[in-house]
């Protein structure tokens, strides 16, 4: 195992042989700022530096040291191989600036900058971990993504500027397991009740259920376009597309890789999806700005949207909201069915909050919400207290679909539930080839 590096942390653990050596906590200013713009979204979390050089100097070589939480959101040091991924469609290079009904200025994109990191891969044999990875900013200064780990469960790390604002804090970043992201909002006589990995389930043998496994799992692929409205181009400028990316880049680990792994019951129906950047857009004047949901998706699902990036029928179009939209994180125009996405033409919009101030986990719990109501997913058909099995483990709780009176995107546990599985995989089998 590589040495390990600049870390700056209150504790000091060990895990796989790996240590991590206490130094001096960042100023207590900085915590009170994350956690006051957090506002409970994750209630326990620690703030590393990482040394940024020495992480991009790993994933140039392919092999990153990163530290992480454990389900007791205690940091410790992994060293995890790491790819570059391509996620925009083969040549886009350019996104839109949109100033207008039918003003636009094109700008080239910046360089890809996301990974794959951990074992990426659809065997259940070879699985131990797989997660995203964005550098969000030129300087290479900021980095978020996910790990999903035999070990670890679901931990996170994005950076400390992104949540506050600014860039005062370079190479400052929260670090968090999903354990530490607690219910927040319950219904009349509902206990607390923590929701993830805990360590229990850590140590838990390989149900033989999941080596019966009998449904096909059907990958497809298809494309989607990312856009933005103003106030989320001006929590950062220069990031607008990284911080579009990054959100992406985690819900297509948790479609491409995850789901294809986990199941409820023996019989689900598996599904996986590849989705493509077809196309990346922002507003930066003009555009949405009503705090009504329903108002919001007339706004974008109306002919006169000015989308640049039309999609057809089989293709999907999010917008990143930097505003608060009044009772509700997103919503989608409609529900797949085998007539095409979001019951037809028309209905394959969605939103989502991007707002600052937000952990990655609810940002990317919203996304992969929103998205699934276009494939077919409904809230009817969510869990609010199940379990799926998952390589080693099980992943328990509420799962991502059910209607937001279950409670906040940080109450929800990374899957799907058979029903809604057996919905997603029937509309990709009919819609996409």
């Amino acid at each position: 195992m590589m040495q390990a590096r600049r870390i700056c942390l209150a504790l000091t653990v060990s895990i796989l042989a790996v240590s991590v050596s206490a130094c001096e906590r960042p100023q207590e200013g900085v915590r009170d700022q994350v956690a006051e713009a957090l506002r409970g979204d994750v209630t326990r979390f620690e703030i590393v530096e990482l040394d940024m050089e020495a992480l991009v100097q790993g994933l140039e070589t392919g092999t990153i040291v990163l530290p992480l939480a454990d389900p007791e959101n205690q940091i410790v040091e992994l060293e995890l191989p790491a790819q570059q991924v391509q996620l925009r469609a083969d040549g886009l290079v350019e996104g839109a600036l949109r100033t207008g009904a039918e003003e636009v200025d094109r700008v080239a994109l910046p360089p890809e900058q996301n990974y794959r990191i951990g074992q990426c891969v659809r065997t259940r044999e070879q699985f131990s971990g797989c997660g995203s990875l964005t550098i969000l900013d030129e300087g290479r200064t900021m980095v978020g993504g996910i790990l999903v780990h035999e070990r670890l469960g679901l931990t996170f790390f994005e950076p400390v500027d992104m949540i506050i604002g600014g860039r005062q804090n370079p190479g400052l970043h929260i670090i968090y397991n999903v354990t530490g992201t607690e219910v927040t909002e319950f219904g009349e006589g509902e206990e607390p009740e923590v929701v993830g990995l805990g360590p229990a389930d850590m140590s838990r043998p390989i149900p033989a259920r999941l080596a019966s496994l009998s449904a096909e799992t059907a990958f497809k692929e298809t494309s989607i376009v990312l856009d933005g409205d103003v106030e989320f181009y001006e929590i950062d400028k220069s990031t607008v597309w990284s911080r579009q990316e990054e959100v992406f880049n985690t819900v297509s680990v948790v479609y491409g890789f995850l789901e294809p792994l986990s199941a409820e019951s023996p019989n689900n129906s598996n599904w996986g999806l590849d989705l493509e950047i077809k196309g990346q857009e922002v507003w930066v004047s003009g555009g949405p700005t009503t705090t009504d949901g329903d108002d919001l998706i007339a706004e974008i699902t109306d002919p006169n949207y000015f989308l640049l990036n039309p999609v057809a029928d089989t293709e999907v179009h999010y917008l990143f909201v930097g505003y608060n939209v009044a009772g509700l994180y997103g919503k989608a125009a409609g529900i797949g069915n085998s007539s095409g996405f979001g019951s037809g033409a028309g209905k394959n919009h969605a939103f989502g909050e991007g707002r600052s101030g937000q952990s990655l986990k609810t940002r990317w719990i919203v996304m992969a919400h929103e998205v699934g109501h276009l494939l077919g997913g409904t809230h009817g058909d969510g869990v609010t207290d199940g379990c799926t099995t998952f390589i080693i483990w099980d992943i328990c709780g509420i799962s991502i679909m059910p209607g937001g009176g279950a409670g906040g995107p940080t109450t929800r546990a990374p899957f799907f539930s058979d029903a809604n599985d057996g919905n997603i995989a029937g509309v990709l089998n009919s819609v996409l080839p």
